[in-house]
């Protein structure tokens, strides 16, 4: 008998979004109420200070944001995932954007290639956080922005406390229904209630070398756009 080895997190990740691909859009616009639009046009609307020429959206999914940026700012998008099932939905509904099979911690571009980097929603989903922001900064040009939309901790208010129930409780029910996986959406709405957020995560940013790091609460802080500058390399 031979051992195997457990499954890393990024595998197991992998393996998760192939398989719930198929009507993650679906799923997202149910429980976001579309609100989800409004979040990425917010962070779009921190992309267009800087007048970026090219953007890379890391951990690109469906290619939502990717293609709402190329609509928005006219510039090239390259998007990257580890989920080929994700990409081969982006592919299909954003035959402009040019889509690649890449790891965020270990991004198959040179140093400086982008003006812009985005993660929307994803970073919480890493191995390693602190590995994907130092590709990011690596990445970007001097001058370049890293622009993160994430869910966040609401207020401690009844806002607050809805939200968590509405995350905690319905949409695991409601997210197996729609994709047939088990697990996958309650290890999402675990993930967004625990993961770093607020201050946490801007002092995560200047740790790795980001500036004027900032943050946008969006909703009652159900969701926030952090943004950073890359202002010198390490």
């Amino acid at each position: 008998m031979t051992d195997t080895a457990p499954e890393s997190k990024k595998e197991q990740i992998e393996k998760m979004f192939d398989h719930i691909a198929p009507r993650y859009d679906l799923a997202n616009t149910l429980f976001s109420f579309g609100v989800d639009k409004f979040w990425r046009k917010r962070l779009i609307r921190e992309l267009r200070k800087i007048h970026p020429a090219n953007i890379i959206d890391v951990a690109t999914g469906t290619g939502k944001l990717a293609a709402l940026m190329s609509k928005k700012l006219n510039v090239p998008v390259t998007g990257i995932d580890i989920s080929e099932q994700m990409l081969q939905v982006a592919a299909t509904k954003y035959p402009h954007i040019s889509f690649l099979k890449a790891d965020g911690e270990n991004i198959p571009f040179p140093d400086a290639s982008f003006d812009a980097l985005t993660i929307a929603f994803g970073i919480r989903n890493f191995e390693s956080p602190v590995l994907g922001l130092r590709e990011a900064i690596r990445v970007l040009r001097p001058g370049g922005m890293i622009a993160i939309l994430e869910f966040s901790k609401p207020s401690r208010n009844a806002w607050g406390s809805l939200f968590k129930f509405y995350f905690r409780w319905f949409i695991p029910l409601a997210g197996r229904l729609i994709s047939g996986h088990k697990n996958a959406y309650k290890y999402l709405n675990q993930s967004a209630l625990t993961f770093t957020s607020g201050q946490q995560m801007l002092d995560l940013l200047s740790e790795t070398g980001f500036a004027e790091c900032r943050q946008i609460r969006l909703s009652g802080g159900i969701a926030t756009v952090y943004v950073g500058v890359r202002s010198d390399y390490r």
